[in-house]
């Protein structure tokens, strides 16, 4: 049977829905889809939308509901009672979707880079000759969505060219949350468009005591910090899912501290309703607090599938081979639930060039 399915979303466009009634489910349909699945529906151009009870997710900022769509029923029994007619959904988009979920639930391969910002000072290591082995990385690792840390406008724009058409994202800089060479470097998302769906306006918040404004500060740092989250479904297995990705402060743990505490406040439903996925630069090994906090919520995805991973650094500064664990900086965390497929450090060059002072890091990831 084919079925639609509506994510009402409070910052996409609005979507004029013609003829739209509230019904009351008569009984012939009740018994057919479980009369204890659904909270109401709704009849638009002969199909029956069908809501079901405890599927709202709402957060602050975003939110969403989701919605089935059945084409009516040969008998649909005695008919249906019309009552006033009431606006459509504010906010909707509408994509084909089957009514249950593929066997195997969500599969997201998954990557976190820091990339070095554009430098002057970098000499053989500028970014105009690891621009292109950033992108092979990236291409050749099969992932589907990265996040970019340290990456500047022009940075961002070169390796957009770089992937190709089929690779989209998103860029908010730290400066004041905008794109351009002025908003400074971002925690920015790239993503294959033909696999990955952005439901939402992006969201940015600031590690600050007001991390509602943009380029605000933690006490004791320099430079702003900032988290940049998207909401995406997953088009092959038409599941959703939260995206976080974050660079938190070089020099002080105390701020770092901070920092996870409020992202851990930030994660959508607490965690607890679509998988969430959270990369990043962290700037602390394993055993900071801050990392620690982190691992009270979410699964250090590295650990749970490779303790020999674990111990192996992925800051090197140029310098390649394996600095230790105290230089385990980059992290790709997941909500629970999660089934760790494949991790991978990529320490590979590419030509003889390091891509960056960072090694990237990926991950398989599933959720049934």
């Amino acid at each position: 049977m084919r079925s639609i399915s509506i994510l009402c979303l409070l910052t996409s466009p609005i979507l004029s829905v013609p003829s739209l009634h509230h019904v009351t489910l008569p009984s012939a349909i009740k018994q057919q889809k479980n009369d204890t699945r659904w909270r109401s529906a709704t009849l638009t151009h002969n199909h029956y939308t069908f809501i079901e009870r405890g599927t709202s997710c709402t957060r602050e900022r975003q939110g969403w509901r989701n919605h089935t769509v059945f084409p009516p029923p040969q008998s649909a029994g005695p008919a249906l009672k019309m009552e006033p007619i009431i606006a459509p959904p504010s906010h909707v988009r509408i994509a084909p979707a089957p009514i249950v979920p593929p066997p195997g639930g969500l599969e997201v391969a998954v990557m976190t880079f820091n990339v070095r910002y554009d430098s002057g000072g970098d000499g053989a290591h500028a970014w105009r000759y690891r621009a292109a082995a950033v992108a092979s990385v990236i291409q050749a690792s099969g992932v589907v969505v990265v996040g970019l840390q340290e990456v500047l406008w022009s940075q961002y724009l070169d390796l957009l060219r770089l992937l190709g058409d089929a690779w989209v994202g998103v860029f908010r800089g730290r400066n004041d949350g905008g794109e351009g060479e002025a908003s400074g470097e971002a925690p920015a998302i790239v993503w294959k468009k033909d696999v990955l769906y952005s439901t939402a306006a992006p969201y940015v918040f600031w590690f600050s005591p007001t991390p509602e404004v943009p380029g605000t500060m933690a006490d004791g740092t320099s430079l702003p910090r900032a988290c940049l989250q998207l909401h995406f479904i997953h088009l092959p297995s038409r599941r959703a899912f939260w995206m976080l990705n974050a660079h938190l402060d070089h020099t002080s743990p105390r701020a770092r501290a901070r920092s996870t505490e409020l992202l851990l406040e930030k994660l959508p439903a607490g965690g607890k309703c679509d998988p969430v996925i959270v990369t990043g630069d962290f700037n602390a090994p394993p055993t900071e607090p801050s990392c620690i906090a982190l691992r009270s919520e979410l699964v250090d995805t590295v650990a749970a599938a490779s303790a020999h991973e674990a111990t192996r650094g992925t800051f090197h500064g140029f310098a390649g081979g394996d600095p230790g664990e105290a230089a385990r900086i980059d992290y790709i965390y997941a909500s629970s639930g999660v089934m760790v497929r494949r991790v991978q450090v990529i320490r590979d060059d590419v030509a003889g060039v390091l891509p960056s002072d960072h090694y990237p890091v990926a991950a398989t990831l599933r959720w049934r």
